[in-house]
């Protein structure tokens, strides 16, 4: 059986990753003597390949940097798919009037309409199918369409605009993968810098079981924390969650700008919401909340996401007052309302 892709090992943002790696080896090389005393290989040594690694690590390209030319590629295949259903529509209007209507159904068919409907839904392999069949359609058919009006510049268009199509689909598959390739060596990467401080935090908290404040500096949770409240420099209040995710596109996996993201509590009374940024993130506090008392568990909520050519999507957050939550949301391509189911 094939080996899955790597999933991040560790419960926290990958800058908060860095972050709580960097103080931890800082305070290993502090103490580095008495970890020695305890194991042998706690070398100084150690210490500055683990700082080597961590900055292999930061210095792996970031989400926008292995996104850049799938995103790219992404926008120039879908004017490329847009230009290419219009020629395609185009050719349905030949063929309605090159034939009798009672054989155009099986006509408009043979050139591909059952594939219309999800390659308008910018499916990418339909749309090639699609187009193959029309291009056939035009190649077998050449005499009768062009007795029907279609102009003699058109099947060197058509063939034009396919043949672009392609080129693009394969480089924006080629990128994917690339893209794909580069997290998870991102990933990867991050799991072995978290699990060798890990293994260190673990035997520091028997180097230092006696010494509260020594064993505090390494435990994991208790510098997440710290990060946190000083990049905040606040607390949650008891009576608000805060909602923080990305909206991406289902198909491409590329952030979505500009998408809705939404919550009504008390009976449509009060409206909470934000716009994801430029990289598909949003974050927004919900507050008015009840305080939830530990013996009542926690309360839920609807969080709703929306963009435009896309369908919505919602989902149900279980929470307790006084915390940050994340919830992401991968959107389906939406049918173009303006395309025309074939006839």
């Amino acid at each position: 059986m094939a080996n899955p892709r790597p999933q991040a090992l560790y419960n926290c943002s990958q800058s908060e990753l860095y972050a709580i790696c960097t103080i931890g080896w800082n305070s290993y090389s502090e103490n580095q003597l008495d970890f020695e005393a305890f194991n042998t290989l706690y070398t100084v040594a150690l210490g500055a390949d683990a700082y080597t690694e961590l900055e292999a690590a930061v210095n792996l390209p970031s989400f926008q940097e292995r996104n850049e030319a799938t995103e790219v590629a992404y926008i120039e295949l879908t004017k490329a798919h847009n230009l290419c259903l219009t020629k395609w529509k185009t050719l349905r209007a030949y063929i309605k009037s090159s034939y009798p209507t009672d054989i155009q159904k099986p006509k408009i068919e043979s050139a591909g309409s059952d594939n219309y409907s999800k390659a308008a839904n910018r499916n990418w392999d339909q749309t090639y199918v699609l187009l193959t069949a029309g291009q056939n359609f035009i190649n077998n058919n050449t005499a009768e369409l062009t007795t029907g009006g279609m102009p003699p510049t058109f099947a060197a268009e058509y063939e034009t605009a396919f043949s672009e199509f392609g080129d693009l689909y394969v480089a924006f598959t080629d990128f994917e993968q690339d893209e794909q390739e580069g997290t998870d060596a991102k990933i990867e990467a991050n799991n072995a810098i978290y699990l060798k401080l890990t293994r260190m935090f673990e035997d520091a908290q028997i180097i230092y079981q006696n010494d509260a404040s020594k064993r505090e500096r390494f435990i994991f949770k208790q510098l997440k924390e710290m990060i946190t409240n000083t990049s905040s420099n606040n607390t949650i209040p008891a009576d608000t969650i805060i909602v923080t995710g990305k909206v991406i596109d289902a198909t491409t996996l590329i952030p979505i700008a500009n998408a809705s993201v939404s919550t009504t509590l008390n009976s449509n009374t009060s409206a909470f919401g934000v716009v994801t940024d430029s990289n598909g993130n949003y974050q927004f506090p919900i507050p008015g909340l009840s305080p939830q008392p530990d013996s009542s568990g926690p309360s839920s909520i609807i969080i709703n996401a929306q963009a435009s050519d896309h369908t919505s999507e919602s989902k149900q957050l279980t929470y307790v007052p006084g915390n940050q939550y994340q919830l992401n949301f991968e959107l389906q391509p939406a049918v173009n309302p303006d395309s025309e189911p074939p006839v």
